[in-house]
């Protein structure tokens, strides 16, 4: 019985009811089985009958000759070379089904109908040593397993006969183990951004699929949403020629907007919005953008560039001539004629984020930075936590496309101590908080750095003025550097 994954969960078939194996480029194998659904198996392929073909592994017996193609039961084609048929017959299971305590004796549960005994479970389980023990006084023939189902707290073991048996939490791992896995969550190795929101591949182009077709196979417009990228995604990686998407607006109108409406998906108001106009984001194109940030950030499937996304060169940026590999990290644009200023003083690199750093932009950036090598990070930003916060997200982000910076933050410019006690009295301005959370993040910022004069207030970059005043802070950071 060979263990794969679905989006409902675990499921288990003989191999004779696997047609078709291709390897997804993401660790995982497709499985086209033999009643024309889709499952993976994460990993190794495992041993078994099929049959070389190109890329994939098949059983002929179960494809179809159509022209210069082979189809499989799921749908998908292959280029047709001559296959003679395997012949594989699967090893008989066996009667048994399932062997459960009932009374003082047994109940032994068989294709042919259920037997009671007076012998106990596990006195009548010597009889059958191919049934594995599930939990007290409950046994079951692997060979007819054919799904586990979480139910609440519990999982439900689904037998080819339609019987189940059920397994509490205290018993789930030893039963699991027993059956050869290390639980029954999900088979390992286990990338959560590959099972995230159903993504698998289809044989047909979802942006062109009928209406019937789309609302037959998808759920949820996330569940749509999450596919159209997965299979721009896998057309990318494999060197198909598509469509090309540069940015999100390119997606939104040329392969979303249309499949959400066909698929009863996109609401009225949807259909007229324009995502170059200033009106806020419909709740589709926000979906979009969270789900394509999430399979290049949280996910890592793949990153802006390679999924085709072109640099537009929105973020402003300088390389120094003196000392490249100092880079100021400004928060603000409206801070440029002060960058400007530092770099013409010092010979210094700086980037200006314009608000929270966007992984797409910090990217291009990257790529752009490389050969300069380990960075000292000057920030330039308010002194409050939303500022600080926004330039160590972008030294991760950096990390994260592998330009180092190994001494974190060196300094930053604006700081209390630059400003006179009575410009702290007049300029200063108390934390917001509209969150529990947010008043945490004040706190510990706090803690951190003192705040100003021990209270929850900050100061904007903006007021460090004029621009000598922020030279003098630069030029002191700098002499520390050397003495590095």
């Amino acid at each position: 019985m060979i263990a794969l994954q679905d989006e409902r969960g675990l499921l288990f078939r003989p191999a004779s009811q696997l047609a078709a194996l291709v390897p997804d480029g993401f660790g995982r194998w497709r499985v086209s089985l033999r009643d024309g659904s889709v499952a993976h198996i994460p990993g190794e392929r495992p041993e078994g009958p099929w049959v070389a073909l190109r890329e994939a592994w098949v059983l002929p017996e179960w494809l179809t000759h159509q022209g210069e193609r082979w189809l499989d039961p799921a749908g998908f084609s292959y280029a047709y070379e001559p296959l003679e048929p395997t012949g594989w017959v699967d090893p008989d299971p066996g009667p048994v089904v399932t062997l459960c305590s009932h009374g003082t004796g047994s109940l032994l549960h068989t294709v042919d109908g259920d037997h009671t005994s007076p012998l106990t479970a596990a006195q009548k389980a010597r009889e059958h040593p191919g049934l594995v023990l599930i939990s007290r006084g409950n046994y079951c023939n692997p060979a007819h397993l054919r799904r586990i189902e979480r139910d609440q707290t519990r999982h439900r073991l689904v037998f080819d006969d339609g019987s189940s048996l059920l397994v509490s939490h205290k018993f789930h791992f030893k039963a699991a183990q027993r059956l050869g896995l290390p639980h029954f969550f999900h088979l390992d190795p286990h990338v959560p951004g590959l099972w995230r929101d159903g993504k698998r591949d289809y044989p047909y182009d979802i942006i062109d699929a009928r209406a019937e077709r789309l609302r037959a196979d998808f759920q949820s417009p996330r569940h749509l949403l999450a596919n159209i990228l997965w299979q721009i995604l896998r057309r990318r990686k494999l060197g198909i020629p598509d469509h090309a998407y540069p940015d999100y607006r390119e997606i939104w109108y040329y392969a979303v907007k249309t499949t959400l409406h066909r698929a009863g998906f996109l609401t009225r108001a949807e259909r007229g919005w324009d995502p170059h106009h200033r009106s806020p984001a419909t709740p589709s194109f926000l979906l979009l953008q969270t789900l394509l940030a999430q399979m290049v950030g949280e996910d890592r499937l793949c990153t802006f560039r390679e999924f085709g996304f072109v640099d537009k060169n929105k973020q402003e940026y300088r390389i120094g001539d003196r000392l490249p590999n100092v880079l100021v990290v400004c928060e603000k644009d409206s801070l440029g004629d002060k960058l400007e200023f530092l770099a013409d003083q010092f010979g210094v690199s700086y980037v200006v984020l314009g608000g929270q750093p966007s992984l797409l932009a910090t990217q291009f950036f990257s790529e752009r930075i490389r050969a300069l090598g380990p960075l000292r990070i000057i920030a330039y930003v308010d002194y409050d936590p939303a500022g600080w916060i926004i330039v160590r997200s972008f030294i991760e982000q950096l990390d994260r496309y592998g330009i180092e910076c190994p001494w974190g933050i060196h300094g930053y410019l604006v700081r209390p101590e630059s400003f006179s006690p009575e410009e702290l009295e007049l300029h200063a301005l108390p934390l917001e908080a509209d969150s529990a959370s947010s008043a945490g993040k004040n706190k510990l910022w706090v803690l951190e750095c003192g705040g100003i004069h021990g209270e929850e207030k900050g100061i904007t970059a903006n007021r460090l003025d004029p621009v000598e005043r922020v030279a003098a802070v630069m030029a002191e950071l700098l002499a520390s550097i050397k003495q590095d």
